[in-house]
């Protein structure tokens, strides 16, 4: 019978290198195969090969982010915020850091509400645009 250890599955964390290499390892096949092919003059070949990877991509984000420095050197905390595309904060994570060791928490339910007010009362991020 096998223990929980040997079934449980790997998290995210667990795969994350491997994953990241695999895809970084498959845009370096597509650079090599690209460049080649427009080195040596086989424009229509590099086009498909152009045309297939322009299809991968699911989206393209774009998202405006802003740090809040409230304090520096060590300790030092700030607020990173995300805006929507639109204007008004999405995402907001805690961050502190003292000395070689950093820690950051994303801020949800009363917390978020809290920071979301105080930033929105005292920070004309729309201004900054």
């Amino acid at each position: 019978m096998a223990t929980a250890t040997e079934t449980r599955q790997a998290t995210c964390e667990d795969r994350i290198a491997q994953e990241a290499q695999d895809r970084l390892e498959d845009m370096a096949r597509f650079n090599h195969k690209y460049e080649r092919a427009n080195e040596v003059g086989e424009y229509n070949a590099a086009e498909r090969l152009l045309e297939r990877q322009q299809e991968m991509p699911l989206s393209v984000d774009r998202r405006t982010v802003y740090d809040i420095h409230l304090s520096t050197g060590g300790p030092a905390d700030w607020f990173r915020v995300w805006l929507y595309p639109g204007g008004g904060i999405q995402y907001i994570e805690y961050h502190f850091s003292d000395w070689f060791d950093h820690a950051e928490r994303n801020l949800t339910g009363s917390e978020f509400e809290t920071a979301k007010t105080w930033i929105e009362q005292v920070i004309y991020l729309e201004e900054l645009e």
